[in-house]
């Protein structure tokens, strides 16, 4: 058998198209196995995504239930804090009313009671004087003996 012109062309040709077949079919497995595979996992992933959410929704109902609970205690101990706080204050001042009040009333009291003193002292003198000088002779009223 001898080879004629082309021959070794054709052998050439043959083999590529036959590498180039088998590429394909290689390639379109490939692919159907991906497409396969893709739909797995989407169906895999749809199938763990009700409960991925139903678990994120409950922990962020638990993180929402925690939230709103921490935040009325902060919300109660910051009005507890301020409140007994803004109390002591009025409370403070209150107290300093009474002293103020009591410290002006003492003063006041004390200047009634000084000047009522310095008045009565004022009157005993004057009485003294008055006695004094009646008893004096010679301005006392002259007396028909």
């Amino acid at each position: 058998m001898a080879l004629k012109d082309g021959d070794c062309i054709k052998f050439v040709k043959g083999k590529y198209e036959e590498t180039l077949d088998f590429h394909k079919s290689e390639q379109t497995e490939i692919f159907n196995w991906k497409q396969e595979k893709l739909t797995l996992g989407f169906q895999y992933w749809d199938s763990k995504l009700e409960k991925i959410n139903e678990w994120k929704e409950s922990k962020r109902q638990s993180c929402i239930t925690w939230w709103v609970g921490v935040k009325w205690i902060c919300i109660a101990y910051t009005f507890t804090v301020f409140g007994v706080w803004f109390a002591f204050e009025w409370v403070k001042h209150i107290i300093a009313l009474c002293y103020v009040y009591e410290i002006f009333a003492y003063s006041y009291a004390w200047n009634w009671i000084r000047t009522s003193l310095k008045l009565v002292w004022y009157t005993i003198v004057t009485l003294i004087c008055m006695i004094l000088i009646w008893i004096w002779k010679p301005l006392r009223p002259a007396h028909k003996v």
